[in-house]
């Protein structure tokens, strides 16, 4: 079963003296996406949820700081920490994800 995976790239605008970053969709691929490990921990008084997830999924072009989101959900967004062409052949990536549970990606 696989899941409509999109992906975001970022552009950066300086706006009155900050920066301010734009989701912009990149691609839209079909894959799946797995914990790999994670919890919630005790960060500053307050429950976080901390996890690594996989997404495996055809080959694309999917880049180190791209942003992942999950069939339409914007409120669960993943950052791409690195992407895995196993033995460069060219059948499938291995994208390890890092969850962002304070983030959402507004268009």
């Amino acid at each position: 079963m696989n899941d409509s995976i999109e992906i975001y790239r970022t552009t950066e605008t300086l706006i009155m003296g900050r920066i301010h970053y734009d989701y912009n969709k990149h691609c839209n691929v079909s894959g799946v996406i797995d914990l790999l490990s994670g919890g919630v921990n005790l960060k500053a008084m307050k429950m976080v949820e901390e996890s690594t997830h996989i997404l495996i999924c055809g080959v694309d072009d999917i880049q180190i700081g791209d942003y992942v989101t999950c069939n339409g959900n914007k409120k669960r967004v993943y950052e791409v920490t690195f992407v895995d062409n196993p033995m460069n052949r060219n059948h499938h990536l291995e994208v390890e994800l890092k969850f962002h549970p304070d983030q959402e990606i507004e268009e």
